[in-house]
């Protein structure tokens, strides 16, 4: 009894004494550090590279060795047999804790073994086991190292993910536990696994780190990879289409499941542009070649050939008195920041007529710094220009103008003859349809300050006058979005600015019907930060009925309106005891002729800042022949100026003086501007007295900026008086 006792406690004994192994035999903890891995180990694998960690640690679980004793051989391909020697150990590792592997002849021979006894292989699966290993091959082979326990899904990779590995492939499930075990990532962001391709040392250590070591296993979210188009076919090889209009091409692609997008391009966008849907714009007669292109380089194109499209017949405007057709539009020859307007104007009348311009609209853009005042002989057809000061190409292409609107005074018996002035106003037109636009052009990515039913004000932006050596002169400029179908008279009583009111301020700037237009500011004795930072813009403004008798209400940039012409605005004269009507029997001013004035004056002030600028001008370049013309050209402002003067002065001959502070009356002030600028008909200018011409002629136009400037202040404040 005593002897079958003692030999159960042996046995007992016997199995405490094995139950650790029998525990430990399959276990990741196996997978521990057996060598040194030196810095400098191997001389091809640089620190910075970025197998160079997998390496490292692959190495010291001595799952890999090096090609030679310094060095490793990154880019070496793998084989098949190298491939079951990985395997192997690290199946016999995990198992036993131990890869003790006797070589024999072949050297591999051993690793076949184990790896068909153990199920890594079949027998007789490879029959060249020094052939290269596909990545595919490779994935089928390591899979079977580690048990599936120890290769859970650590990403979510659904089947059909990887975009080259097809469905049902060879290993295709293997590949896939090995993806969603994090060890395999792809070679790129969509996964792409390249199953044929050889695999080389510096990935399979990569790989089998990750294997050994769970903490190396990465987490991939896998991109969706478009699908790279391979041929793409156009509707269209050639089109022909006239300036202004606009076409479409249309693409498709091979395979039609692409979703790989197309960039389209034009060889010549001044003749044509494309935008990313296919449809093409003519801008102007030319050829140019329409590029669909994908991002592997296929690409397709079409020849677009712009011909000159026919204007309308039709007049932008006409009455018994006149008839205004669209002549040509283009750069002005003297300024890149001026543009010029060419029209047919015909008179009917049997006298000579002036044709002055108030503001023109280019595709729905209103543009107000102009120059103009031409002569049309009676009973005859002339061309008048108009020059745009303040064109700007950010607003239109001169080579893609659609439509232009107008409005104009038109003097019956020429400037001076003191007969009636007329208004010819018309809306935006397209010039080959001859159908009017009332489409009213957007503001995008500036500060809305003001908003009614009639009009929307914007921020533009704040710049010194040029000509204020001080900087006590700057000038604002809002963006307005005239939302009305009749002409409105921009002008303010103060202005707001970064917190500081200022009412020495000069402004009257018509917008006209169903457009978008600049106007400008000018404020005196300013005290404020430097123009380009400033932050802030509000202040009162006027917004008048200009040429019909809805009379005129206030707004607060920041605020809301004080009234509009519907529900509580004025709809007729502003002072009713006042007769409207510029043949006054008794003489008063009324509100039109304070408005004319106004027009005048601002017309005037413009024509002579326009003739300093060609006086600076002509200082800026050494070319006599090219100073005569900046010289001559001061003068031609110079004596617009005057014209527009002359009017004011035959208005206010029938009115009763106005008094000034200092005792004299308006009409002398007036007359002694229009005479100091009429000394200007008495200057030549020729390359032989080009330093002594340019002296008289600043002289008077600096002189006559002084007297213009007092002159419009005022109107801006009679104005303001009927208002």
């Amino acid at each position: 009894m005593k002897r079958k006792l003692l030999s159960l406690l042996m046995a007992l004994a016997l199995m405490v004494g094995l139950m650790p192994a029998a525990l430990a035999a399959d276990n990741m903890d196996h997978f521990k550090k057996v060598n040194d891995y030196p810095a400098g180990k191997f001389t091809d694998v640089a620190t910075s590279s970025w197998y160079a960690e997998s390496v490292q640690k692959a190495y010291e679980l001595d799952l890999v060795k090096g090609s030679s004793g310094n060095t490793f051989s990154p880019t070496q391909n793998l084989t098949i047999s190298s491939t079951l020697a990985l395997a192997c150990r690290l199946h016999s590792i995990y198992h036993t804790g131990k890869a003790g592997f006797q070589q024999g002849e072949p050297w591999y021979q051993v690793y076949v073994d184990y790896a068909v006894k153990n199920g890594i292989i079949t027998a007789g699966q490879f029959t060249d086991y020094n052939a290269n290993a596909t990545r595919r091959q490779f994935a089928g082979i390591l899979v079977k190292a580690l048990p599936a326990e120890e290769l859970k899904a650590i990403n979510t990779i659904e089947d059909g993910d990887i975009p080259d590995l097809a469905a049902g492939s060879a290993n295709y499930e293997d590949i896939y536990t090995l993806y969603r075990a994090g060890i395999l990532t792809g070679s790129d962001k969509y996964g792409t696994f390249l199953p044929e391709t050889p695999i080389d040392r510096a990935s399979v250590a990569t790989i089998i780190s990750r294997m050994a070591l769970p903490d190396q296993r990465r987490q991939v979210i896998l991109e969706e990879k478009p699908v790279t188009v391979t041929a793409i076919t156009l509707d269209k090889a050639t089109l022909a289409i006239q300036q202004g209009e606009s076409g479409k091409l249309t693409a498709s692609v091979t395979p039609a499941n692409s979703t790989e997008a197309l960039t389209w391009t034009s060889s010549n966008k001044s003749v044509a542009t494309v935008a990313a849907d296919g449809t093409v714009t003519a801008v102007a007669p030319g050829t140019a070649v329409i590029t669909a292109a994908a991002s592997s380089g296929v690409k397709a194109t079409c020849t677009v050939t712009v011909s000159k499209r026919a204007l309308s017949t039709q007049p932008l405007y006409e009455d018994s008195n006149v008839s205004i057709k669209f002549s040509k539009i283009q750069k002005s020859r003297y300024d890149a920041g001026e543009a010029e307007l060419y029209l047919n104007v015909t008179n009917k009348t049997g006298s000579t007529i002036t044709v002055q311009a108030d503001a023109v609209s280019l595709n729905g853009y209103t543009f107000n710094d102009l120059v103009m005042s031409d002569d049309v002989s009676a009973n005859s057809t002339g061309t008048v220009k108009v020059t745009i000061q303040n064109y700007d190409s950010s607003l239109v292409n001169l080579n893609s103008v659609q439509t232009v609107g107008g409005q104009f005074r038109v003097i019956l018996g020429g400037v001076g003859s003191g007969s009636k002035t007329t208004y010819a106003r018309f809306d935006a037109t397209n010039l080959y349809t001859g159908k009017t636009d009332d489409t009213i052009p957007a503001v995008s990515g500036k500060e809305k300050l003001y908003s009614d039913e009639n009009v929307e004000f914007y921020y533009g932006k704040t710049q010194k006058y040029r000509y204020s050596d001080d900087g006590s002169e700057i000038e604002v400029y809002l963006l307005v979005r005239n939302k009305t179908g009749f002409t409105v008279l921009i002008q303010n009583d103060t202005v707001v600015i970064d917190g500081r009111s200022y009412n020495r301020t000069t402004m009257s700037h018509p917008v006209l019907a169903h457009s978008t237009g600049y106007v400008k500011v000018t404020v005196r004795e300013y005290s404020g930060p430097t123009p380009s930072t400033v932050t802030t813009v509000g202040g009162d403004f006027r917004i008048i009925d200009d040429l019909g008798d809805r009379g005129t209400y206030t707004i607060t940039l920041g605020g809301s309106s004080s009234g509009g012409w519907e529900g509580g605005g004025s709809t007729t004269d502003p002072d009713p005891g006042i007769d409207p009507d510029p043949g006054d029997s008794d003489g008063k001013i009324t509100y039109t002729d304070a408005k004319n004035l106004n027009k005048y004056a601002d017309s005037a002030t413009k024509a002579i800042n326009n003739g300093l600028d060609c006086l600076n001008n002509a200082l800026k370049t050494r070319v006599p022949a090219q100073q005569v013309l900046y010289l001559k050209q001061a003068i031609s402002y110079g004596q617009s100026a005057a014209r527009s003067i002359k009017q004011a002065v035959d208005l206010l001959d029938n009115r009763v003086d106005l008094e000034l502070t200092n005792g004299s009356t308006e009409q002398e002030y007036v007359r002694e501007l229009y005479d100091l600028l009429c000394e200007l008909d008495d200057i030549t200018v020729t390359e032989d007295n080009i330093m002594e011409a340019h002296e008289a002629i600043s002289d008077i136009l600096w002189s006559a900026s002084a007297k213009a400037l007092g002159f419009q202040n005022r109107t801006v404040k009679l104005i303001g008086a009927f208002a």
